[in-house]
């Protein structure tokens, strides 16, 4: 096989085929194939279909994240910039999330974000917007950057906190995968280079559909609850029905500190 270009390493797509994982959701604002520097939209190159909307609409708005960079660059440079009210919501009606939060669910998300502000809590993936509204979120804490999931039913919420948090003015890599019945290692996170093993069994499982639209930057539906933080920034996100192993997880960053320096 002909070696492909050293630029073309540094994406999130090479990165899954590389190690032979899949996913339902994969945007990289350094990709052209995922943005062109000018489009409404974030395209999925999962080859699954879930684009994601800059906003609330497919027009211009106050809730867009700013491109950065040059369009299909690969470099640290290309990312999404937030003002405290910026958010991505789907182009379509996505249901690669249905069962996250119910019993045996099974998934992983992976990102690259750059952390501005610990002013308010900001939410990574959402689509439970309110109170313990079923479904799930995975945000990052006011004050400490600590990282939670949270796990949501309707009526009661069970949350998994890591003892470790974002690193203020820097690019971190903020993954985490969840089997819900695999037991006391069936959930893992890594921030940075820190890891974390989790149980993360529900106790009380939700049963029907998440109460929101997935939400990238926010706690689901089109609203903004818990958005990225002024001068927070997005470069990729991949979210996957897979549950990666601490191995996988590190992996997928090794590959992706290449092109962010530091992470």
């Amino acid at each position: 096989m002909i070696p492909l270009p050293p630029a073309y390493k540094h994406n999130a797509k090479y990165a899954l085929d590389r190690l032979g994982l899949t996913s339902v959701v994969c945007l990289d604002a350094g990709d052209l194939a995922s943005y062109n520097g000018t489009s409404q939209q974030w395209t999925d190159t999962s080859g699954a279909g879930n684009h994601f909307n800059l906003g609330t609409t497919t027009g211009v708005d106050v809730t867009d994240p700013t491109f950065a960079g040059v369009a299909g660059a690969k470099t640290g440079n290309e990312y999404f910039s937030c003002d405290g009210g910026d958010f991505w919501t789907p182009a379509g009606a996505p249901t690669f999330d249905d069962t996250w939060h119910r019993d045996g669910g099974v998934f992983t998300i992976a990102t690259v974000h750059w952390c501005a502000s610990l002013a308010a809590t900001a939410c990574f993936f959402g689509n439970a917007n309110s109170g313990t509204a079923e479904g799930l979120r995975l945000t990052r804490a006011l004050t400490t950057g600590n990282i939670t999931l949270s796990m949501q039913n309707g009526t009661a919420s069970q949350n998994f906190n890591a003892p470790t948090g974002a690193v203020l003015n820097a690019w971190n890599y903020v993954a985490i995968s969840v089997s819900e019945n695999a037991g006391a290692s069936g959930g893992n996170l890594l921030v940075n280079a820190t890891a974390q093993a989790f149980n993360p069994n529900l106790t009380t499982p939700g049963v029907g559909n998440p109460a929101a639209a997935p939400q990238i930057g926010g706690r689901g539906g089109a609203g903004s609850a818990q958005p990225f933080q002024n001068g927070d920034r997005l470069a990729v996100f991949v979210a996957s029905a897979q549950a990666w192993t601490p191995a996988q997880l590190a992996s997928f960053r090794d590959i992706m500190r290449t092109r962010f320096p530091g992470l």
